[in-house]
């Protein structure tokens, strides 16, 4: 009985790996560090790495066409397994939770970039440019007859993971030629890192992140980048510690944040000197500009022009002689970005210093006016 379960097991696997599929080939895994041609590799072809962080990692595998008719690329998927191919295997995507790895944004790779031929050129075969996964978002795409493309997967290790775990890796192709991609865990994952948001208070950017463990943790530097590449440390942060039995949360205030797009993310430092960075999260803020009103001519001879810039709404005027009797006062209704309006002085002012106060939303400021 055996011996035909044995048999029947090697069909199976024997036309799983030459039916009339796409077939998944070889693969390498390299650092999230670099662009699609100068990224650090972590092992060589075929070898699977060992890693000890929750750093964004990019596996790059080979597929190819070895039939008569092109076929679908559409959608393509990448799933991961602790058992390989007689084990259940579970879908990387955007979602974390219950997942021990997720697509994961890149800062120097995009969604959907074409990728160029990186991994040993197939003998037989001609290479066509694959795409660069990072987001579970549908796309469509087409292999010809002995065409072979490379595709490649941002992902990273969820607070999930398993320590001291190999996993397998599959595509959606459904054919194999290579053994299957694998990666290793190593014994630590020092700091798990959770709720990492930056929000909009006001005038200034919070960022938050809490932790679930924090073994051996250091502290932590807040980054900010106006482009995604070029990061700048605006705030750092002693690690709090724990061993895993509560949470800790942090907050960090950007006073100055960049008007309009800016970019955010956590660098973590081990005792040891180790780093290892967060996602990256976009953040977008319009400043409010400050509230600036003058009054010209300055000296004048009797006419009292008032300027007010960036400010919308109503405002009340006030013109008041040195001793602080109220002369005129009056409601001016500004509506545009910079608005110049003409005090109503019923009668001609003998000179000396006079004051305009102004009153509004957010708006109280008091100007000095000399009458020649």
């Amino acid at each position: 009985m055996k011996k035909y379960l044995l048999l029947f097991c090697i069909t199976i696997l024997s036309s799983h790996a030459f039916a009339n599929f796409i077939n998944q080939g070889s693969w390498r895994w390299h650092k999230d560090d670099g662009s699609e041609t100068t990224a650090t590799y972590l092992a060589n072809e075929q070898t699977a790495p060992t890693i000890t962080n929750t750093d964004n990692v990019r596996l790059r595998v080979e597929l190819f066409n070895p039939q008569s008719d092109a076929l679908p690329l559409d959608n393509t998927t990448l799933a991961y397994s602790i058992t390989g191919l007689e084990g259940s295997w579970i879908l990387i995507s955007d979602t974390i939770e219950n997942r021990d790895f997720a697509l994961s944004k890149s800062a120097f790779v995009t969604s959907f970039e074409a990728t160029t031929q990186q991994l040993t050129p197939k003998a037989g075969y001609t290479f066509q440019p694959g795409k660069i996964i990072d987001s579970q978002e549908p796309f469509t795409d087409t292999l010809a007859p002995n065409v072979v493309t490379e595709y490649e997967w941002v992902i990273k290790p969820t607070s999930s993971a398993k320590l001291n775990t190999t996993y397998f890796f599959e595509t959606s192709v459904l054919g194999y030629n290579d053994p299957l991609p694998t990666l290793s865990i190593g014994a630590v994952l020092p700091v798990t890192i959770t709720g990492f948001t930056v929000s909009q208070q006001n005038n200034v950017a919070l960022v938050k992140w809490s932790t679930l463990t924090e073994t051996n943790n250091d502290r932590f530097e807040v980054l900010r980048s106006s482009d995604g590449q070029t990061w700048q440390i605006i705030s750092t942060v002693k690690a709090k510690g724990n061993d895993g039995s509560a949470q800790n949360n942090y907050a960090v205030t950007d006073n100055n944040p960049l008007n309009g797009n800016s970019f955010y993310r956590l660098r973590q430092y081990d005792k040891d000197g180790k780093t290892t960075l967060t996602d990256i999260k976009p953040f977008t803020i319009q400043l409010l500009k400050e509230i600036a009103a003058s009054i010209y001519p300055n000296p004048t001879v009797n006419a009292i022009n008032l300027l007010v810039k960036n400010y919308n709404g109503n405002v009340t005027a006030s013109l008041m002689n040195a001793q602080g009797t109220v002369l005129n006062r009056q409601l001016i209704t500004v509506n545009s970005a910079t608005s110049s309006y003409k005090l109503n002085v019923n009668t001609k002012l003998a000179a000396g210093t006079y004051y305009v106060s102004l009153n509004g939303n957010n708006l109280s400021q008091t100007l000095k006016v000399i009458v020649q």
